[in-house]
């Protein structure tokens, strides 16, 4: 959001909104140890199909209202993605629209509910990250844009589910999550590290098996998918796999001095970095929405070139800015790269509304 909007519409002055993704996720983390203590072995093993029907609505305000904990990285340059989506077809007829939830739900978190904006963004984490990750990029978009973020299995308030290992699997979860803000407005996704390759497969999942267009991809801190690197990270020893998590310095210093804590992280992370080691790219039709690429300039994980391989996954229009940092730029970041997104967005809104002839167009979305 810009300056003279933020002026007029102030955020509010708690503590909890001005922490970083990564002290937010520890706090959220460290808060549900008590809780994990006292779950029962039988409690652990809860099948998550189970707890999705029985639980539409998290309990826990832990992890759904304050910012996210674990800058944890992923493996970024594990190949990404998977089943080409099967050719375009319309948008299939169904009952009437799905009513947009007025609160939280299991998969999806909002921090700064914001009904009149302009567009919604989708926000999907790295590995071993959760929703609250996007805390303050929600914080910068709002009202304009509402962010709509992702909290996957396996950690915080979902800690008791087991982790999906798979980034199709993954994108098949997100994109019937997001199903009911699809319908009311222009919906953007964006994704950082093994969430760039989650919203990729989301976007494909949308445009070529349901005709609906979003208004844009946003990618970071991942190379794009034609783009395959053999990695094996998921497969090491504790001690060899948190080695190289802190290698990528996205795991906050009081997580690694809390031992607990850490343990208690390890089945995510391992199952994250999984889903993005074992994805596997399936040539389909190119996208057609706009792609913008955001990469840290000192990012050990990706080179600049692979960013730049994005362009080749869309017809549409393609940026790649870059920004001082490493793989989580982001952390230290998340203004400027918030006012460049929303303004990214809000312009696409602008040219859209306008249409070709200066007339609004049909519904958003349609291909």
């Amino acid at each position: 959001m810009r300056d003279d909007e933020r002026e007029a519409h102030p955020a509010h002055d708690d503590t909890e909104a001005r922490k970083t993704g990564t002290e937010a996720e520890v706090d959220a983390d460290r808060r549900s140890v008590p809780a994990r203590r006292a779950e029962t072995a039988d409690g652990r093993r809860r099948n998550a199909r189970t707890v999705r029907h029985l639980h539409g609505v998290p309990g826990q305000p832990d992890a759904s209202s304050t910012p996210d904990a674990t800058g944890t990285p992923d493996s970024s340059d594990a190949p990404d993605s998977s089943g080409a989506p099967s050719g375009p077809g319309p948008r299939p007829a169904g009952p009437a629209r799905t009513p947009v939830p007025h609160g939280d739900t299991l998969w999806i978190r909002r921090f700064h509910p914001s009904p009149d904006s302009r567009a919604r963004l989708v926000c999907l984490p790295h590995a071993g990250g959760s929703a609250s990750y996007f805390h303050r990029i929600s914080d910068v978009l709002q009202p304009s844009v509402e962010v709509l973020a992702v909290q996957y299995p396996g950690r915080q308030d979902r800690s008791h589910e087991p982790g999906v290992e798979s980034v199709p699997e993954l994108a098949e979860h997100v994109v019937s999550a997001a199903e009911p803000w699809l319908d009311a407005g222009p919906v953007a996704f964006f994704g950082h590290s093994l969430g760039a390759g989650v919203a990729f497969e989301a976007v494909r999942l949308l445009e070529h098996r349901r005709g609906i267009r979003p208004m844009s991809l946003v990618v970071s801190g991942r190379r794009a998918p034609s783009k395959v690197r053999q990695e094996a990270v998921h497969r090491l020893d504790d001690d060899a796999f948190l080695a190289e998590v802190r290698r990528l310095r996205g795991m906050d210093e009081r997580v690694g001095r809390e031992e607990e804590l850490l343990r208690l992280l390890l089945p995510a992370l391992r199952s994250d970095y999984k889903a993005a080691e074992t994805y596997v790219y399936r040539p389909g039709p190119k996208l057609s929405c706009p792609v913008m690429a955001l990469s840290g300039a000192d990012d050990p994980t990706v080179r600049l070139a692979e960013m730049a391989a994005w362009r080749r996954h869309t017809t549409g229009p393609f940026w790649l800015r870059t920004y001082p940092g490493g793989h989580y730029y982001l952390n230290d970041l998340a203004r400027d790269v918030g006012n460049d997104i929303a303004d990214h967005l809000l312009v696409l809104r602008a040219r859209r509304d306008a249409g070709p002839t200066g007339r609004p167009p049909g519904p958003y979305g349609a291909l």
